[in-house]
């Protein structure tokens, strides 16, 4: 599936919803939420971000 298919199908789901996205702020989470974000941007579906402290790492706090 192509990551265009991918969002398009989510967007099928619930046309009108942004996409929401749990972010740790660590750097997979950082990664992850700016390849979204362009992808979003290209596909013209709303994004959201949220972010979770799972507090696995001693600076997480800072991070949000």
């Amino acid at each position: 599936m192509s990551r265009h298919s991918l969002l398009d199908h989510i967007r099928r789901q619930i046309p009108d919803a942004p996409i929401a996205v749990a972010c740790s702020g660590g750097m997979d989470s950082v990664v992850l939420a700016d390849a979204l974000a362009r992808l979003a941007r290209e596909v013209g579906c709303a994004l959201r971000l949220i972010h979770v402290d799972h507090g696995l790492h001693a600076d997480s706090a800072s991070w949000s």
